[in-house]
């Protein structure tokens, strides 16, 4: 079987890692019009009789189309050629396409198979065993080292120098010099880590040569490399877990502490992985953060520190004393095993063969020395002339800078340890991984630190120590003062905090239902922390929802937005026609029956609002198929409000702080200028100015946009004011109101398969009563918020209750378990609509604080009754009909996450499916 795999590679342009590499003599073409002549001009040739149909050219053309990045089978290239096959059955033309199309058709497959399916492929073994399906031993635990280098030359054990003066000679460090590009000593740490994944020599007598870790890059240290071992690390209860900071191989404890604290760190993400990908899980109790586990600032000082220190270069007389039995053995082992001498070394890989010592490293008193101790070049053993070979120097492509072999084959063995290695190939799979594994853990290179996994490791698990745009963040293995230069150089360094991270305080969570009301009332003894998150992407005043002046600024606002009982009756009528026009828009048919269906969430609920506040508010067209002119689809411009919503109000993770502060201010920018220019002659003088407003124009000026914004005007707002206050409620009454609408909607459906809350029968919502429909989405949202809570920072000392405050203390308000008071909301799993007083109820956020009580429950009460009206409405059928979400402990101030259309974690739902009957 393996000798089938390696012959049917040879005329397969399938690679057998991952089957998807082409021939390295293959250049895929990016062109889609060279590939489309190719096409045309074989149909063409095709077409003619034989004998005018030159060889050159088909033979030609064929090759373009087979060196494609893709090929367009609409052209019915195959067709055609099977039918000049038919036509011409022999002759060298015919020969041609038949070798074509057989290639084509054979090569579509892998000969044989890479993978599997069955669960006994999907996930690695505990001693890696199947990892190749041919050769299921090949790189498993416990089995012999491989060589792949033939040795030609002899050296004779007992004619090679002592291993102890060969160290005192060529090896042992004089003096300590600085790594040329910096590096830290964390580098070394961590490559220590890939090291023990992959060597553990068994150094019981006569099998010295047997690997007792996998040959894969698999975490054995902290998973373990048999059954066993992996049994003891895991904590067996079903869930998947890791008993809290521990590693399985205890060897790892003779190696410098930053080494120990990486796995405790892979160890943490392991377990918080588990809980995100698995939301089953979230509903029993978990362990306390702290339960069994290290300090964090304890871990995070180790790891600083290794940043801070310095790593010494590569080279000849580099190696400290303390290392000279370690050394030893190494020089031992090589020699008991045969291995290669340097020079059959490099020309395995293709390199050079050195011609004298000098040659292989310039430094006469190294290359004097080697020479004394060996003879001749040839004779130069691969241990020693890999370490103490002349050093790369210091230039781009090169930063790690060792010796020149050591340099060559630690790329091929990087190469080989992932292409080789099926689960970070052909099973890499969103199957495998679950569709968010799959996303978190692809790099993104231009995300903030060039894309730094490991500053994403460290942010998530070590959040209160690791700071979200330091240096010693993203990148770690390198200097601080050395990094320093290399940003400067990029023309980066502003965007960095070159400090060494300060640790930050816990946050105290507060779920009590006396507490949480105090504090969200104490307006002036608790602030938000939105003032500041604001000031980092929207310049200048009247970004009211986030204004230290905001109550007022708000109040000013809606008295423009909606001055009169009138004014916000019209608002709720719009709301209620858009809803069924959305509805009537985005239905579908099932066949044969009077029912229809709509994807209530993604299609109706997130528009709505949106359509309100673009159009008829914000003056900004929105592109539809009734009209295609418009400036963003609805579906674009709810993507950036979510983004500057989840950026000003809610939490980030903090690997993803800093390119989400850059998005949104290109969000805040472009809104920004669009708002400005669809004022007209209120102060705008961009360039684009006159497109926007003739695309307006084309629309139709809205009267509502005018009236509001000559309002404001003689309020003496500055444009720059109007700007902002209207970019204020675009975010802050958009998307989180149509959350908000989504569980409203949910609870409204939710008997079907909800069965944690109950809606009282002889109470449930009156549509035609604006002031019940009111009341049940108040109820609605005490049982199920838009968001768990919310952050404040007391601005004094205060005891409230039990909770003592100190100035400066960050307090998350758990507003989702203050709501399930059982003495402020007797049996609070029942909906009840008609609970008193209404006093009770705390003070409401959101987009209910952006437009006010009155105007915000009129909006959606509105939409509410426009989905209740629709004959029999139900949930669609099985998965479709469900609002799939789950708790994030990673955020806890998201209720629930959902997955986006990328598969990563939102706080926007996007799907949820409703029927309902119509008249045949």
């Amino acid at each position: 079987m393996t000798l089938n795999r390696s012959f049917s590679t040879r005329f397969s342009s399938k690679s057998q890692a991952n089957g998807s590499t082409l021939p390295s003599d293959v250049t895929p073409s990016t062109s889609d019009t060279g590939t489309t002549k190719a096409f045309a001009h074989i149909k063409e040739l095709i077409k003619r009789p034989i004998e005018e149909i030159n060889e050159s050219a088909l033979s030609a053309a064929l090759d373009a189309i087979n060196h494609a990045g893709a090929t367009d089978d609409r052209k019915m290239l195959l067709e055609n050629l099977l039918s000049f096959m038919a036509n011409h059955p022999s002759g060298k033309l015919s020969g041609m396409a038949r070798t074509f199309t057989i290639k084509t058709l054979y090569n579509d497959l892998a000969h044989p198979p890479a993978t599997y399916i069955g669960p006994e492929y999907q996930f690695r073994a505990a001693d890696s065993s199947g990892n190749n399906p041919d050769a299921p031993n090949l790189g498993k635990a416990s089995t012999p080292y491989a060589r792949s280098v033939q040795g030609t030359n002899p050296l004779p054990r007992n004619q090679m120098p002592d291993a102890g003066l060969v160290f005192d000679t060529l090896l042992r460090r004089e003096k300590f010099t600085e790594h040329p590009q910096g590096l830290s000593a964390l580098m070394f740490s961590f490559a220590a880590l890939v090291i023990h994944s992959i060597f553990r020599s068994d150094h019981t007598p006569r099998k010295q040569h047997i690997n007792m870790t996998s040959g894969y890059v698999d975490l054995a240290p902290l998973y373990g490399n048999d059954q066993v071992m992996q049994d003891k690390v895991r904590t067996k209860d079903g869930r998947g877990l890791l008993h809290p900071d521990v590693f399985a191989e205890d060897r790892l404890l003779f190696l410098p502490p930053p080494v120990c604290v990486l796995l405790l760190l892979f160890n943490r993400n392991h377990n918080l992985v588990l809980l995100l990908t698995f939301p089953c899980s979230l509903q029993r109790e978990t362990e306390g953060p702290n339960k069994g586990s290290f300090k964090d600032s304890d871990l995070a000082g180790l790891l600083q520190g290794a940043t801070s220190h310095r790593a010494a270069s590569f080279g000849a007389r580099g190696t400290p004393a303390i290392m000279r039995l370690h050394e030893i053995m190494g020089i031992e082992a090589n020699r008991a095993w045969g291995v290669c001498s340097l020079n059959d070394f490099r020309k395995f890989l293709g390199l050079k063969a050195y011609s004298s010592f000098l040659e292989w490293n310039p430094n006469h008193e190294v290359a004097d020395a080697a020479e004394k101790l060996y003879g001749h070049i040839d004779n130069l053993e691969l241990y020693v002339g890999l370490q103490a070979e002349e050093s790369k120097p210091l230039i781009e492509g090169a930063g790690l800078c060792p010796g020149y072999t050591i340099s060559r084959a630690i790329l091929s063995d990087a190469f080989a340890l992932t292409r080789g290695d099926r689960f970070y190939t052909q099973d890499f799979t969103p199957y495998n991984m679950t569709a968010w594994g799959f996303a978190d853990c692809r790099r993104d290179p231009e995300a903030y630190g060039f894309g730094s996994t490991l500053g994403r490791l460290f942010l998530r698990t070590l959040p209160n120590d690791y700071s979200k745009d330091s240096i010693y963040t993203w990148f770690p293995l390198v200097h601080p003062e050395s990094m320093e230069k290399y940003l400067k150089n990029l023309g980066k360094l502003d965007g960095y905090d070159l400090a060494r991270p300060r640790p930050s305080g816990p946050t105290t969570t507060v779920k009590g239902y006396v507490e949480v009301g105090q504090v969200l009332r104490s307006t002036d003894k608790y602030v938000s922390e939105y003032v500041e998150r604001a000031a980092e992407v929207v310049k200048g005043k009247g970004f009211f929802t986030a204004s230290a002046n905001g109550v007022e600024e708000q109040k000013r606002f809606i008295s423009a937005l909606a001055p009169s009982p009138e004014a916000i009756s019209a608002i709720g009528k719009y709301f209620n026609n858009k809803t069924k026009e959305l509805i009537e828009l985005h239905s579908f048919s099932l066949i044969g029956q009077s029912t229809r269906a709509v994807n209530i969430v993604r299609d109706v609920l997130k528009f709505v609002p949106l359509n309100w506040a673009a159009t008829e508010i914000a003056g900004i067209p929105l592109k539809t198929k009734q009209h295609p002119r418009g400036v963003f689809t609805e579906s674009q411009l709810f993507d950036m409000l979510a983004e500057i919503y989840q950026f000003v109000f809610l939490e980030v993770e903090p690997a993803n702080y800093m390119p989400m502060r850059q998005r949104v201010k290109e969000h805040v920018q472009e809104l920004t200028h669009l708002i400005k220019a669809a004022l007209g002659g209120a102060g705008s003088k961009l360039p684009f100015a006159g497109l926007i407003g003739t695309m307006s124009g084309l629309f139709g000026k809205k009267k509502n946009h005018n009236e509001i914004v000559k309002r404001l005007f003689d309020l003496g707002y500055s444009t720059e004011q109007v700007v902002n206050s209207i970019l204020a409620l675009l975010v802050g009454a958009t998307v989180e109101m149509s959350l908000a609408l989504t569980n409203v909607v949910n609870l409204l459906l939710h008997k079907e398969y909800d069965s944690e809350v109950t809606i009282e029968a002889t109470k449930k919502v009156d549509a035609k009563d604006l002031g019940s429909l009111t009341a049940y989405i108040t109820e609605a949202l005490r049982i199920d918020p838009p968001f768990a809570g919310v952050y404040r920072i007391a601005k004094q000392d205060e005891t409230i209750e039990s909770l003592n405050v100190k100035q400066g203390q960050r307090l998350f308000l758990h507003i989702a378990s203050a709501n399930m008071n059982e003495d402020a909301f007797p049996n609070p799993r029942i909906l009840n609509a008609t609970r008193e007083p209404r006093e009770r109820y705390l003070p409401k956020d959101g987009c209910f604080t952006v437009l006010g009580d009155e105007l915000a429950s009129t909006m959606m009460a509105e939409v509410l009754r426009a989905v209740v009206s629709l004959e029999n409405v139900r949930r669609g059928p099985g998965q479709s009909g469900k609002l799939v979400r789950f708790s994030d402990t990673a955020l806890p101030m998201l209720h629930y996450a959902y997955l986006n259309e990328k598969m990563l974690h939102s706080p926007w739902p996007n799907s949820m499916v409703v029927n309902y009957d119509v008249a045949k």
